[in-house]
């Protein structure tokens, strides 16, 4: 999910098998391309398109979107202008291992992608074990990282030039200067334990999405713990955002320490509005930056025209509470300044948004 570059004051985002806009004010949404609750693989436009379990996407601009279709093995390309799509790199359909041209590579499961440099793109693929690189000015791919464990999440830490990746248990980082990797975390246990960082913190089985909030604090979505964690780089610590949901409900109650949540799987910081958006199986909710979740939303009707669109009535409820801050900077200033690079992507889950209402 991300802030839509072709519309001022929408958020673009995937619903399971489709695209889709939503403006923020009107909660209108529109299908730009694939059908919610049908898979496969198609070309076309608009809802004539096929996708099979999209993992993540990258606005080249306001005009162009590069789609992770995972469960194709291949990348797509989306055009604003037409609605239509095509593919970009590897054989849609065809799972395999192999770098070269985007017309020769192919690949297992391209799941979550990240710019790290004008017209370069990184992306995970995750059953290949590595990470790789998509080079638009040579029209190419190649490999920054193999290891032996699946990967999952991508994000380049801000202002630096480290790519930090998520795996079973936990997180590391690829410096893409020299290409050599730090493992922040244990890489052989499973579970759920915050502490430390480097020898007591071991994350979930499937750690989805790594969203920086500021230069130093990182908030990784626990899919199979049911929390947020935040990772504070500076203290070397890592603790969790709310409780376990009882029976799967997403639901939110009190403060930070007392919100409740099902299986969090996407993350988007609004900086402008001082949210982080979390989106599960079940719903969508927002958590204040400084520490509240003040909405929950409702899952909407599966759309059935092209374009889309829904609309819902507008509840908020505000409060006051503890800022997370990393001891050097509060929320707001670590935000600000990051919001002011030129592009900020972050990353999605193919399932995660299949019901969207906002409240913002």
């Amino acid at each position: 999910m991300e802030m839509d570059l072709k519309v001022p004051g929408n958020v673009l985002y995937l619903e399971s098998n489709s695209l889709k806009t939503v403006d923020l004010d009107t909660k209108e949404t529109h299908l730009i391309a694939g059908k919610a609750d049908t898979r496969g693989y198609r070309e076309g436009i608009g809802e004539e398109a096929r996708f099979h379990a999209p993992f993540s996407f990258y606005q080249m601009n306001g005009s162009e979107v590069v789609i992770l279709d995972a469960e194709n093995r291949c990348i797509r390309k989306v055009s604003r202008l037409t609605n239509e799509t095509s593919i970009l790199a590897g054989w849609c359909t065809v799972p395999g291992d192999q770098d070269g041209s985007f017309s020769t590579a192919n690949f297992g499961h391209p799941e979550k992608v990240v710019e790290i440099s004008p017209n370069k793109l990184a992306f995970t693929d995750s059953t290949n074990f590595c990470i790789r690189e998509l080079d638009f000015d040579q029209e190419k791919t190649s490999t920054l990282l193999r290891l032996d464990i699946l990967l999952f999440g991508l994000t380049l830490r801000p202002h630096t030039r480290e790519l930090y990746f998520s795996f079973v248990g936990g997180f590391g980082s690829l410096n893409l200067d020299d290409l050599k990797y730090t493992m922040h975390t244990q890489t052989s246990h499973h579970g759920y334990r915050d502490g430390g960082l480097s020898e007591d913190a071991v994350f979930a089985v499937r750690p989805e999405t790594l969203v920086f909030i500021t230069n130093n604090i990182m908030l990784v979505s626990g899919f199979n713990t049911h929390l947020i964690r935040v990772v504070n780089f500076l203290a070397e610590t890592v603790s969790s955002i709310c409780d376990p949901a009882p029976k799967g409900n997403f639901t939110r109650s009190g403060d930070i320490e007392t919100c409740v949540l099902s299986n969090p799987r996407s993350l988007l910081a609004i900086p402008t509005r001082n949210k982080v958006l979390i989106g599960s199986h079940e719903s969508i909710g927002f958590m204040g930056l400084y520490g509240l979740p003040d909405t929950i939303l409702a899952p909407t009707t599966p759309s059935t025209t092209v374009p889309t669109t829904s609309t819902s009535a507008i509840t908020t409820s505000t409060s006051s509470g503890t800022a997370i801050t990393d001891g050097t900077t509060g929320i707001r200033t670590g935000i600000s300044t990051y919001e002011n690079q030129s592009k900020i992507a972050l990353m999605i889950d193919c399932c995660c948004f299949a019901f969207f209402e906002s409240n913002l």
